[in-house]
């Protein structure tokens, strides 16, 4: 009886393993698929020009599964002008658009790429690299 119960006692042991180190591929496999949507999700992109006369800092938030917060910063008139936009994203094989609203609510659209830690952005008609943070 101590041998059927000794027997009992590892086979449990080696099907609660087996079924951790499946769990633990899956996760790993999952998280590996950059072109994902969930992958941009909850990080951050920053182009930076310090030396630009217009506009010189951008910055992409991606908040969870379909929010998106976006802050240009530009010197306008010898003033810094900060505008802030939020929205909507949609992202898909590498490639996104933004749906995004004003502080007075004008819609404003934009589309990026990703390609690793280096995102191409097209806002208001002009062109950013970003790079993840």
């Amino acid at each position: 009886m101590k041998i059927l119960k000794k027997i009992a006692a590892i086979l449990i042991v080696a099907v609660t393993m087996v079924s951790f180190i499946s769990c633990n591929k899956d996760d790993k496999e999952a998280s590996a698929n950059t072109n994902a949507p969930a992958s941009v999700a909850d990080t951050n992109w920053e182009w930076y020009d310090p030396d630009a006369t217009d506009v010189y800092r951008v910055q992409v938030e991606f908040n969870g599964p379909m929010l998106v917060s976006v802050i240009k910063e530009a010197m306008v008139d010898g003033i810094m002008d900060i505008q802030c936009y939020l929205g909507n994203y949609t992202y898909s094989n590498g490639s996104g658009s933004l749906s995004l609203e004003d502080d007075n609510h004008a819609p404003i659209n934009a589309s990026f790429t990703i390609d690793g830690t280096r995102m191409s952005l097209t806002l208001q008609g002009g062109s950013y690299t970003l790079t993840k943070k």
